[in-house]
């Protein structure tokens, strides 16, 4: 309720005093979100600690996953207390209060400027920034997560925390006293260096790692560590903001040279708004079963379908609640009872509980939390601020709104599943022709092997295949809509023919398209172009009407000039590039994982020649048109170069390890050799000139200037000439004794 009220409040005071607000809403929602993110971390705390003194003795070693510490809440309540290293504590700091006091402190607008350069109060906002900062001052809020763990599991003799902050508060175990500690006067590396090393050797048999510490330090069952025995659970208590930092902390407890693996436990509460991290992790682990064996359920036995809701089902449910919330109605699915009795059981937050008062209710709970949440337009279709900003919600809304849109992400989803067109993680190439035009298999060190294909994508579409389309009046499957009160909106489509109101600068003429327009709560329109097939996102109905305008198929003179004009396109892109029909893929499968952190290298070498989407590294699936199925990570053109010679050297390495099979490697053919690139006067010029100094201004020998190259130039040629003649004295001299000794003589350059 405090967060809704800071809302409303900084509403009021930016009206008042005319200040700018684009940037402070941005720290306001990033401010709210680890507020909350923190609240959910401590109320795993009391399980956590149960689990894990159960764990130890059954005797396993326990990995507990945090991404934040707290450390800047920490700093900055011991500033406000003004404690110091060594000083006795009453109790255990509450970041989070000092977390909403430095927000309402530092952005909260009082002044407004009455002439230029001038500012004066304003005694409304003044008045409710006091206020704000009593209520953040009341709140009643838990300590700091990290502290209370190692408190409870034994304090710093039993855990070994290995995390980036410098500073923390302990418990004297013979006093019971809190003390405020730094951690050590070394650097962080070095203490969690020590701490590994203790929970390695089985000195400790708790280990606390941070996103901090999350890279380069190894803590799985090493056979030669001596806490090989004792198999590890990884429990992740807080998920992480993206899926990569996820992953990339699982992997510490997961390597090579391990006796056993360990077991994986991810904590998550039953709250809406946790949701939105699970769903990125649930995302990228199913990514990685369809990278190793085509199958999204492959990583693990584990089903993440539930938490895997950041898909396009779940931007087409997201986007369905908003536009029908828009209209005063409510998205329609066949379990539509059990949606009202939600709203039916917030006894405190609405009156009544059955018949058409609970629909109205339910509908005007949806609108207020809608409101609260911000969520404008542009974002009616972005499941992650939307699961975001659902924590600014009271409990029972936040789970009462997560429900409704779980339940219409269910609805399409079992849609899709029915209609045989569901997948996920995995996108399928869909192209008139996909011919496989080289495939190339690299043998790996040790017995694994990668294939990289190139496949000729032909999107272009037949006047035949069109009028197919239209005959069947091309239509995407989407949700009805119910109004609260018993009518229904079903949706309608419309299909037809268009011209471009512009001439296009490449082709020099009209464009010609089928266009579907879909008049239902996922209004857009579907095009499809003879040189660029069906896109995959509908155009917005707006963006559609500036751009192009309808044809009268019916007409005899205009579906002639339609057709004749879809042929001739069709024929003149039969060719690659932008525009055009054709273009190049390329997917590397077989073992990818082992080719990944590769990957990731070439792409951010040329990260600013990458468009966003060849950035990311996505799993495709394609069905040749002999009928061959590929899965596998699309390359990027501008990196295939180089990562064909990456695995030539591969190869070549276990080539060359295999003596019998040497001759194979002449077999290879020679790689380009780039040209070494000119230098330029001026950079040159620039490398050498000394820096100066303060004693090399005020010297009265100036610097010299350096030579140009036309003068470097002429002193190379002239040592070139003088470098031949002494070459052919040498020449004269080695063909003399080359008749005295039998011994071939080979000149080197």
């Amino acid at each position: 309720q405090f967060w809704l009220d800071l809302r409303v409040n900084l509403v009021q005071a930016f009206l008042s005093t005319k200040s700018q607000q684009s940037n402070v809403w941005r720290i306001y929602y990033s401010t709210a979100q680890r507020f909350f993110k923190e609240i959910m971390i401590s109320s795993k705390v009391a399980f956590t600690v149960s689990r894990v003194t159960q764990l130890i003795a059954d005797g396993y070693s326990v990995i507990i996953g945090l991404q934040s510490t707290g450390e800047a809440g920490l700093d900055r309540a011991v500033e406000l207390l003004q404690k110091k290293p060594g000083d006795q504590m009453k109790d255990f700091i509450c970041s989070l209060k000092f977390v909403a006091i430095q927000f309402v402190s530092e952005f909260f607008p009082t002044n407004i400027e009455e002439s230029p350069g001038k500012f004066v109060p304003v005694e409304e906002c003044v008045k409710q920034k006091k206020i704000l900062l009593e209520k953040a001052e009341n709140l009643v809020l838990p300590f700091s997560p990290l502290d209370i763990l190692i408190d409870q599991l034994g304090g710093p003799q039993k855990v070994a925390e290995m995390t980036g902050r410098r500073s923390r508060i302990v418990r004297n175990l013979k006093t019971g006293k809190l003390y405020y500690e730094l951690r050590s006067d070394k650097e962080c590396e070095s203490v969690n260096l020590n701490e590994r090393r203790m929970f390695m050797d089985g000195k400790k048999h708790i280990a606390i790692i941070s996103d901090a510490a999350s890279t380069g330090i190894s803590l799985h069952t090493d056979k030669q560590c001596k806490s090989s025995n004792r198999r590890r659970v990884h429990i992740t208590l807080e998920l992480a903001w993206s899926a990569d930092k996820a992953i990339q902390q699982l992997g510490r407890s997961h390597r090579s040279h391990q006796e056993s693996a360990p077991i994986y436990e991810l904590l998550v509460s039953n709250l809406g708004g946790e949701r939105r991290f699970a769903a990125a992790v649930a995302k990228r682990l199913s990514s990685l079963g369809a990278i190793t064996k085509g199958d999204r359920r492959a990583a693990t036995m584990a089903d993440f379908s539930a938490f895997n809701i950041d898909s396009k089902y779940g931007r087409e449910a997201l986007q369905a609640i908003c536009l029908a919330n828009d209209a005063s109605k409510v998205v329609y699915f066949v379990d539509n009872e059990s949606v009202w009795s939600l709203a039916a059981s917030g006894a405190s937050e609405i009156e009544g509980n059955s018949g058409t008062g609970v629909r109205w209710r339910f509908l005007l709970l949806v609108r207020q939390s809608l409101s609260e949440m911000s969520i404008e337009p542009k974002n009616y279709s972005n499941v992650r601020t939307f699961l975001n900003r659902l924590l600014l919600l009271p409990v029972f809304r936040q789970n009462m709104i997560f429900t409704y849109f779980s339940r219409v992400y269910n609805a399409l989803v079992s849609v899709a599943r029915a209609a045989g067109a569901y997948d996920d993680c995995v996108t399928d190439l869909k192209a008139t022709s996909k011919i496989l035009e080289n495939s190339q298999s690299f043998s790996s060190i040790g017995s694994t092997e990668s294939v990289l294909s190139t496949i000729i994508i032909d999107r272009g579409v037949t006047w035949e295949s069109v009028l197919e389309l239209y005959q069947k009046h091309i239509s995407s499957i989407g949700v009805g809509v119910e109004v609260v009160g018993g009518s229904s909106l079903l949706p309608s489509v419309s299909v037809g023919f268009y011209k471009s109101r512009h001439i296009d600068p490449v082709f020099k003429n009209h464009l010609f398209l089928l266009g579907v327009l879909q008049t239902s709560i996922n209004s857009g329109v579907i095009v499809t172009r003879p040189n660029t097939g069906t896109a995959s996102q509908p155009m917005e109905m707006s963006e559609f009407q500036t751009k192009y305008e309808r044809l009268d198929f019916s007409d005899k003179d205009i579906k002639e000039l339609i057709e004749n004009n879809w042929k001739r396109t069709y024929e003149q892109t039969n060719s690659f590039g932008r525009g055009y029909r054709k273009y190049r893929i390329s997917l590397l499968s077989g073992s990818v994982l082992t080719q990944w952190s590769r990957l990731e290298s070439l792409i951010a070498e040329r990260s600013t020649e990458l468009t966003v989407s060849e950035k990311s590294l996505k799993v495709f699936r394609c069905t040749l048109d002999s009928g061959y199925r590929l899965v596998g990570v699309r390359v990027p053109e501008l990196i295939v170069h180089s990562l064909k010679l990456l695995l030539t050297g591969d190869f070549l390495i276990k080539q060359s390890q295999q003596p019998q099979q040497i001759g194979l490697i002449q077999n290879l053919s020679k790689h380009k050799v780039e040209q070494v690139t000119e230098i330029q006067e001026k950079h040159l010029k620039q490398i050498k000139t000394p820096k100066r100094t303060i004693q090399s201004f005020f010297d009265k020998n100036k610097v010299k200037p350096e030579k140009t190259i036309t003068q470097i130039n002429t002193i190379k040629q002239g040592t070139k000439r003088k470098a031949e003649e002494i070459e052919d004295e040498k020449d004269v001299q080695l063909s003399s004794q080359s008749n005295e000794s039998s011994e071939n003589i080979i000149l080197i350059d």
